[in-house]
């Protein structure tokens, strides 16, 4: 069959993805998947809600038409665990209490210096 042929012949380029898209489109979750690396970095790993909620502002603020919750404004969780999978890179954490010791710890001198 075609497909077969072409499949075989490798004229499937491998960023190409049969199905729908995804709701932002690629350029838009370059730039969130880009912001959420860069927060991983300075050590603030966003949870699974805040990307959510990223992800929802960037479609309102870009004007990208989307089935997201309005009333909660967040995606949703399938939209999240897709997006997860498209980037295996980005790993999202469960945010944890800050202990006592890195509390006293922290001064607006070592922050600042941060």
């Amino acid at each position: 069959t075609t497909f077969k042929r072409r499949f075989a012949a490798s004229n499937l380029d491998k960023t190409d993805r049969l199905g729908p898209g995804s709701v932002l489109g690629r350029e838009a979750e370059m730039k969130l998947s880009t912001h959420i690396k860069k927060l991983q970095k300075s050590g603030f790993a966003p949870t699974r809600g805040e990307v959510r909620v990223m992800a929802y502002n960037l479609a309102e603020r870009l004007g990208i038409e989307h089935k997201f919750n309005r009333e909660e404004g967040k995606a949703g969780n399938v939209w999240l665990l897709q997006f997860l999978r498209r980037n295996p890179d980005i790993t999202v954490r469960k945010a944890e209490n800050t202990s006592i010791a890195r509390a006293l710890g922290m001064s607006r001198n070592i922050v600042e210096k941060y």
